[in-house]
């Protein structure tokens, strides 16, 4: 921990989570100059302005050279030469510039055609993308620019933005806001009529009641609507996608009863981490293959597997999840 003391604030206590120049062990020569208190969607942080103590490079033996910065080029420099990205990006740098040349590539092609809503789209999908290759701030702002645009945006575009927008703040513990999303859909569906979509969105409303440490709330809604013959046909992940929902939620329930001092608190609890175990093998045997599984998913199944498997033993667990992915559809439902 560490303590300073801020301009227009009094001595705050705070935890270190970078070195400082001059100032943290083993870091390089420099000193404070400032330091401010900044409130954002995680908390209050403060924040130094620093000094750093930095060698003088050595004198240059090639000749000299004017460069520029270009975007097309990246640096065309004085003697005619120009110099494209090579060895200076690593594998993760070149893929981010290859998406950037390819969002930019499909816009300028959908705006020659003149199907403006189709970049949008594009757009969408590009932050979703973004996202889920762990770039979410990134993603967001796409997302929140859309937004910006709401009157000017389709309505199938902007249900797609406050679904990814539902996710993203489900996911950075903002779930005030993404149900303040997700709600709108909600209305805007059953104003359409669409089935599959409002089961979708349910189902996103059951995971942030989980997120919220409300899983009773969840249970009833893991499957509203996704077993529709409709969202079977086109969706056919979404039901399995809320059996796992129901497995997380079963597991937040036994970790409740953990907390009790009834006799039977024992068993239930087990019977409820069996239930959660069963969901998972089931949820793993019904889920389509092709359908690639997203963030949220892959986080959600870790979690309560994790949490069934200290709760069972490996032995219990293993023979739990065997027998949930013999289950039918059906049969898995009627145990969420």
């Amino acid at each position: 921990m560490g303590r300073g003391q801020p301009s227009q604030a009094g001595p705050v206590r705070f935890r270190w989570t970078k070195d400082l120049p001059g100032v943290t062990k083993g870091s390089p020569q420099g000193r404070i100059t400032g330091a401010r208190l900044v409130k954002d969607a995680l908390g209050w942080h403060i924040v130094f302005r620093t000094e750093a103590l930095v060698p003088e490079p050595a004198q240059h033996s090639g000749p000299q050279v004017g460069m520029d910065v270009g975007v097309s080029v990246p640096l065309a420099l004085s003697d005619g030469s120009m110099l494209e990205h090579d060895d200076w990006l690593n594998e993760k740098e070149r893929a981010k510039l290859l998406r950037w040349q390819l969002q930019r590539e499909a816009i300028r092609y959908v705006a020659e055609l003149g199907a403006l809503g189709e970049g949008v789209l594009l757009n969408c999908r590009l932050a979703g993308v973004l996202m889920e290759m762990g770039e979410g701030e990134h993603g967001e702002r796409i997302l929140r620019d859309i937004l910006a645009e709401e009157r000017r945006v389709n309505a199938e575009a902007l249900s797609y933005v406050r679904i990814q927008l539902g996710l993203r703040c489900g996911s950075t513990g903002r779930t005030e806001e993404a149900r303040f999303h997700l709600e709108l859909l909600t209305e805007e569906f059953a104003h359409r009529a669409l089935a599959l979509f409002q089961g979708l969105v349910e189902g996103l409303l059951g995971w942030l009641d989980i997120l919220d440490g409300l899983p009773a709330e969840a249970l009833p809604r893991a499957l509203a609507k996704s077993l529709e013959p409709m969202a079977r046909l086109v969706a056919p992940q979404m039901a399995p996608a809320q059996l796992l929902s129901g497995a997380r939620a079963w597991a937040l329930l036994a970790g409740e009863d953990g907390q009790d001092d009834r006799e039977d608190d024992g068993k239930d609890r087990a019977a409820r981490f069996r239930l959660a175990a069963r969901l998972i093998g089931a949820y793993d045997a019904l889920r389509p293959p092709s359908s690639g599984k997203p963030a949220m998913e892959r986080e959600s199944r870790e979690w309560t597997e994790a949490a069934a498997r200290a709760a069972l033993g490996d032995a219990g667990y293993q023979s739990a999840y065997a027998e949930g992915g013999g289950l039918s559809l059906e049969e898995a439902t009627a145990l969420v």
